[in-house]
């Protein structure tokens, strides 16, 4: 099981390093709603709402841990 599935099937935040559209990095927190092959829909912790994600362009993730 990959760490997206893993973390949508037990509803944990991730720490996501993403790609954007006009080629800017962007490190955000998020929690998955939906996924499919293609994207993801996810409540983006930075931008406080719902945002959709293309799954190519996540360059890293990590599971977040709130404990530390």
């Amino acid at each position: 099981m990959d760490l997206l599935t893993k973390a949508f099937a037990e509803q944990k935040p991730l720490e996501i390093v993403y790609l954007a559209k006009d080629s800017q990095l962007s490190q955000r927190v998020i929690f998955i709603k939906q996924m499919n092959n293609h994207s993801i829909l996810a409540y983006c912790c930075l931008k406080k709402e719902y945002r959709r994600f293309m799954i190519n362009q996540i360059l890293a993730i990590k599971i977040k841990n709130f404990s530390n």
